[in-house]
Order: C-alpha cells, then structure tokens, then sequence
C-alpha cells in the first residue's frame, strides 16, 4: 500500500482547486484506515475489514465507497467534520486501490520472476520508505498539512475504528521521519516521478469517485 505522505499528498492534491486546502478532519480520515495497525493482536483479515474489502479480487470499489458513505449524507444530523472524516477514509481505501492496480501490479510483475516474497517485501519497503523522507523532506505543503493533522478532532470511525486507535495512529504519522534512520536507496521501482505522476492521476480518479459526497459537504 501507499505510504502515509502519499496518502496526504492524494488529500491536499484534491483541495487545491478550492484554495482553502484540505478540511483537518478530512485530513485526518485519509490516514485513518491504517489505524488498525494500533489494535494489538490483529492480523491481516481485520485490515482488509476496516478497509472494507475494496483490494478483494472483483471487488467493486464504486458499490463499497457509496454504502460506506450514504449514511453520513442521508441525515442533516451528521456533524460536519465526521463527513470530512469519512471522506478522507474513502479517499484512502481508493487511493489503495488504484496503488494495488498501478505501481504496485508493475512492482510485482516486474521482480516476481527473480524474487522470494520476502525479498519482494523488503525491497517494497526499503524503496516507499525512502520516498516517505523524501516527501517529509521536500514537500512544500507537509509542514501545515503535519499542524492540520495535530489540530484535528479525533471521532471513531463505527464499526472499525475507536478514537484512541485513530488518535495512536496519528502519533504515529507524526513521529515515523523523527524515530527512523533514513537509508542508502536509490529507488528503482518506486522513483519520485512515478510517485508524483501517481499522485497527480490519483487524486482527480479520487475527487472523481467522490464527487456527489464532495459537493455535497462543500454546500
């Protein structure tokens, strides 16, 4: 999957035609889905749960993201900021999505055939990971998009996700460039041109799928 800066990138990339930038909220809910990774003793079956099974083979993406947010539009009760929320969290599971499709598939194509899983993992990593400092970095938005994410109200995210989760999580984001050690790599799969064109490409198929729930917070 996409690391947390490309997730944040994919958010303020969808925000900028507005030039208000992104909601702290909505920027909050697009590294939400991750969260899970706070609740001891999970497993990879309770991510794909509370990334509603959108990456399943046949899954139909579209279906899943409008039955996750009709409820949050149908009523006039639902507070602002918990629409913001659960926008960034589709926004995320779509970005995924299209990462599992694009970069990702080419990933594996390309270093299967010579590659044990694990080494296929390892370099996964190694190469997304110098992207995330690179990001961190060099970004001109990161610094307000780091005090949008510290200033956002943190709400549960029913049935997947408790605030505190959410909450530990975002201590996470926050802090990975500052408790880890940046490494020797020069990316070969994951370059910064193929991340930014992902990003570029991402955000208008995002802002796309979401449009009638976007508009709809907008008014």
């Amino acid at each position: 999957m996409p690391s947390q800066l490309v997730h944040l990138a994919v958010a303020v990339k969808m925000n900028e035609s507005g030039g208000a930038g992104p909601a702290p909220s909505f920027v909050l809910g697009s590294i939400a889905p991750d969260a899970i990774h706070k609740r001891p003793g999970t497993n990879r079956e309770d991510k794909t749960r509370t990334h509603l099974y959108i990456n399943q083979p046949g899954a139909d993406a579209s279906g899943i993201i409008r039955s996750f947010l009709q409820p949050y539009f149908a009523s006039t009760e639902v507070a602002e900021d918990k629409r913001q929320l659960v926008l960034g969290y589709a926004a995320h599971l779509l970005t995924d999505y299209y990462w599992l499709q694009s970069l990702n598939a080419q990933y594996v194509e390309a270093v299967a055939p010579h590659m044990s899983k694990e080494e296929i993992r390892t370099l996964y990593y190694r190469e997304t990971d110098k992207n995330e400092f690179r990001l961190y970095r060099e970004a001109s938005w990161r610094p307000a998009i780091w005090e949008l994410l510290r200033s956002a109200k943190v709400q549960e995210v029913e049935p997947y996700l408790t605030a505190e989760e959410i909450d530990l999580w975002r201590e996470r984001v926050l802090t990975w460039p500052e408790v880890n050690e940046e490494t020797e790599c020069v990316p070969e799969y994951f370059t910064a041109d193929k991340i930014e064109l992902f990003i570029d490409e991402t955000s208008v198929k995002v802002e796309r799928e979401l449009s009638p729930y976007w508009q709809a917070s907008k008014n």
